[in-house]
């Protein structure tokens, strides 16, 4: 895969992490509140970074 490409779908893979939904799903599934479904959010995003990156 190119780096335009990786950067490509490292966007869409955040996409998922970040959106409303997923905070929706975090809250109102799992059961957090609105602190720790940020927190929740922000560390999958640093993974999917991380991953992305090496």
């Amino acid at each position: 895969m190119t780096e335009p490409e990786a950067f490509a779908q490292l966007k869409r893979d955040l996409t998922v992490v970040v959106s409303a939904e997923a905070l929706f799903t975090l809250t109102d599934l799992c059961g957090l509140g609105p602190d720790d479904a940020v927190a929740s959010a922000v560390r999958t995003a640093r993974t999917l970074t991380g991953a992305a990156l090496r």
